[in-house]
């Protein structure tokens, strides 16, 4: 599950994928905003095992698990990552882009057959 946190915005998009799917959550800052599903697809195992690929090159297993710059607003993103009976992995960035991390995101948007949430920011 990737978590993507827009403090001044408000808001907070949320990616999981799984071996047949992915989703897209979406949850505010603001009075009687609930978490909610805003995108679902269906993905085929060709393309789970193309992701799963892309995530094993990236190597987010060598990833600290907290990055954080000083400031007090600002992107919040966390990982939570396993890989098959792997140990999952936490990963924590406040205010902090991260190559890795952002090559993820953009894999994951990838999938997103629907422009509209694809490039949701």
């Amino acid at each position: 599950m990737v978590s993507d946190f827009h403090g001044a915005d408000g808001y907070t998009l949320q990616y999981l994928v799984t071996e047949d799917s992915i989703k897209m959550f979406s949850d505010c800052d603001f009075e009687g905003c609930k978490d909610s599903v805003i995108y679902r697809q269906g993905l085929s195992s060709d393309i789970v095992s193309g992701f799963s690929k892309m995530v094993y090159d990236i190597r987010l297993d060598t990833l600290k698990t907290r990055y954080v710059e000083s400031g007090f607003d600002g992107l919040r993103r966390t990982i939570s990552y396993q890989r098959n009976s792997d140990r999952s992995k936490f990963i924590l960035l406040e205010r902090y882009n991260h190559p890795t991390v952002d090559s993820l995101v953009s894999g994951i948007r990838e999938l997103i057959r629907d422009r509209k949430y694809r490039e949701m920011r």
